[in-house]
């Protein structure tokens, strides 16, 4: 009895990686308590749909459009700008506006999985956006990335809308998609900024170079594109996109560019979340402050969060930094003013109580929305416990640098 109870714990396991992985690293990482939390969120049956729907309506000739767009990029593992064609899509039954396929990688063309970006007619909304993006949630980490916007926006970043919806597209039932905002003057005016230029690195290039040293080149090698430039002037735009052009290039410093209080407490979010992803220079979105001639970061795509083994700071010193950026984060960490910014966020997001009153305050919405993902992923796993042990390494870090130069 007793070696087919093992036996069959022992089959479901390997059946289960996620599963398995995460009971395996609560014990290493010595959260044994959080065994439980996995197992009953494991066997829990009071997963849901969530209450927030989306219908979609494509014509036809339509669709065909984008199914033929989306078989040629889905061949080549990547999306040009011809296959980024939008089409004319109709939502809720009565609100217009236009959709096309979205996503450099063939994760984002899983067949009945794909994502889209929507724009929607001047003056129109759906759940406040005119602009926005419709994709899987393991597309964004699921419930990790919902944690990091509510994270961010606690800290006063301008945040976009992150939810999980019911999507049904053309009568057809597609399941639970996260709806994610777009980048433009109305996300400015929900967050309380003056509307201005909102600018970021262009990645388009750098997915389609097949060699590394073109990617070495970057960031300062890539465009550098405005998302919302209706309504702007050139001058505005140019000098956005200027500013980010010269810390690319190490013209100036980071405390010249950038809000250096905002990009401090950024890097420093991101080691608690151990979410290297959302620091790439490709996956950050710049909001300009006209009045104060500064950039401010946007958090986005954030992916898994995991544990960390060092800050970014450490990284940096070690040049460990993957996917290109260690030339995009060795202009910050040059910047004493930064470092300083760095590491008195560090010290305030690690101090005592500080995350265990976040994730309390969480704590409802959090498992809600863990529910809602396991109704198409059933083995799914959201557990905060990482957060805490990113937390304690943090601390001893902060031990270990706390006689650096710069702190």
């Amino acid at each position: 009895m007793t070696f087919s109870f093992i036996l069959s714990i022992g089959l479901f396991l390997s059946l289960h990686l996620d599963l398995s992985r995460q009971l395996i690293k609560s014990v290493y990482y010595g959260e044994s308590k959080y065994c439980f939390e996995v197992i009953s969120q494991t066997f829990n049956n009071s997963y849901h749909k969530p209450d927030l729907k989306i219908k979609i309506e494509i014509a036809p000739k339509d669709f065909e459009t984008l199914n033929k767009h989306r078989n040629s990029a889905y061949l080549k593992n990547s999306i040009n700008k011809q296959e980024k064609e939008s089409v004319f899509v109709l939502l809720n039954d009565s609100i217009k506006g236009k959709i096309r396929l979205k996503g450099n990688k063939n994760d984002h063309r899983i067949e009945n999985e794909e994502s889209y970006k929507i724009n929607l007619a001047k003056g129109l909304t759906i759940m406040g956006c005119e602009e926005f993006c419709l994709l899987k949630p393991e597309r964004r980490g699921a419930v990790s990335e919902f944690f990091m916007h509510k994270l961010l926006k606690r800290e006063g970043f301008i945040t976009i809308e992150y939810k999980f919806i019911n999507l049904q597209l053309n009568d057809h039932a597609v399941s639970t998609y996260s709806i994610e905002e777009g980048f433009n003057d109305t996300l400015l005016v929900k967050n309380n900024r003056e509307v201005g230029p909102i600018v970021k690195l262009d990645d388009d290039q750098f997915f389609s170079e097949k060699t590394n040293m073109a990617k070495k080149e970057y960031p300062s090698k890539a465009d550098i594109n405005c998302t919302n430039k209706k309504g702007k002037t050139a001058i505005e735009i140019e000098t956005a996109k200027t500013l980010l052009a010269d810390f690319c290039n190490y013209k100036k410093s980071a405390s010249e560019v950038f809000d250096v209080d905002k990009m401090g407490s950024y890097f420093a979010i991101m080691d608690l979340l151990g979410n290297t992803h959302s620091i790439i220079w490709y996956n950050i979105r710049f909001y300009y402050d006209n009045i104060r001639g500064l950039l401010e970061p946007i958090g986005y795509d954030g992916n898994v969060h995991d544990n960390i083994q060092s800050t970014l700071y450490a990284k940096w010193q070690l040049k460990t930094y993957p996917l290109a950026s260690h030339v995009w984060i060795d202009n910050f960490f040059q910047d004493p003013k930064f470092v300083e910014a760095y590491f008195n966020a560090l010290k305030r997001i690690s101090a005592s109580g500080y995350l265990e009153s976040f994730v309390e305050k969480n704590k409802r919405e959090l498992i809600s929305y863990t529910q809602i993902i396991q109704t198409d992923n059933r083995y799914y796993l959201f557990y905060d416990y990482k957060y805490f042990v990113n937390r304690d390494l943090i601390v001893r870090e902060l031990k270990k640098f706390g006689k650096h130069e710069n702190f």
